[in-house]
């Protein structure tokens, strides 16, 4: 079996992804850790579970729950995947080499590497060469990505790696433009009472403090302002994630609309089956 490992700036992003590995490309989220493959001990080492379970007189650790930043596991007949939950753009690097060194200590031999960001503060192009530098210069174990190999595609390595920009590698924004995709595909109206409410936000701005108006006065505050109120309404006192696993927003409806085909087209050719490749311990790693 193969393995990937993916990463993701939040929370919302590791749930959105998740539902489109199980909707549309044959994953499974593993719920309790002996499912788990065994090759993850390493970087389970970095997290624990709070959650337990009790299956056949014996109590279990529960590792399906998104436990903050625990990474979350998926698996399919040919590979079993991790997406880690960086908890923000200003961690990513970190959260990714503080995951995969383990992981080349015990040359674990990993078949894909996904990164997934948003582009709403620089634009995609920019935000990519930066992280292109920082993946290269502080995670020296990864292979060196080709300056052939753009946003949106897969490098020709091993590991196979590629970056996704949200929503799509030629636009700005973020997941929340996928997310307002989906809803209008499957709660039209309920976004539409959303997004007048939103589009009133001059008028409650002098009832806000400085603090209170920083997060809807930012580039993507309008849009993140909607989600959370569909969110509230569909999965009321809920986080917008339990909205995400729970409901509609990844289903046979919204999975058509051409705003998610660029990125199932990465995922898929992501998670596609690699040709043979050397292990860790036959392949000289970058800077030895």
């Amino acid at each position: 079996m193969k393995c990937a490992y993916l990463a993701a700036e939040g929370v919302h992003d590791v749930t959105f992804l998740g539902r489109l590995l199980t909707k549309q490309l044959g994953f499974a989220q593993v719920q309790d850790r002996p499912q788990l493959d065994a090759r993850w001990t390493e970087l389970l080492s970095n997290y624990s579970w709070p959650m337990k379970r009790r299956v056949s007189q014996q109590v279990i650790e529960d590792i399906s729950r998104l436990s903050v930043p625990a990474p979350v596991f998926f698996q399919s007949s040919e590979w079993s995947l991790a997406i880690s939950n960086a908890e923000g753009i200003s961690n990513l690097i970190a959260r990714i080499q503080r995951d995969l060194e383990p992981l080349f200590r015990a040359q674990l031999s990993l078949d894909a590497i996904g990164v997934f960001l948003d582009s709403d503060a620089e634009p995609p192009m920019q935000r990519f060469a930066t992280l292109r530098r920082e993946l290269q210069s502080k995670v020296t174990e990864l292979p060196s990505i080709p300056e052939s190999v753009g946003l949106g595609d897969i490098s020709p390595t091993t590991p196979q790696v590629g970056v996704f920009s949200m929503p799509h590698p030629k636009a700005n924004g973020t997941l929340e433009d996928l997310l307002l995709d989906c809803a209008q595909h499957v709660y039209p109206s309920l976004l539409g009472e959303a997004r007048q409410l939103v589009d009133r936000r001059s008028e409650f701005l002098t009832e806000l403090n400085k603090n209170e108006r920083e997060e809807i006065c930012k580039p993507a505050g309008a849009k993140k302002a909607m989600v959370a109120v569909l969110g509230a309404f569909l999965k009321p006192g809920k986080p917008i994630s339990a909205s995400l696993q729970d409901h509609r927003w990844v289903s046979e409806q919204t999975l058509l609309s051409p705003a998610l085909r660029p990125l199932l087209a990465f995922l898929t050719k992501l998670l596609e089956q690699p040709t043979p490749r050397p292990t860790y311990a036959q392949t000289p790693l970058q800077g030895t």
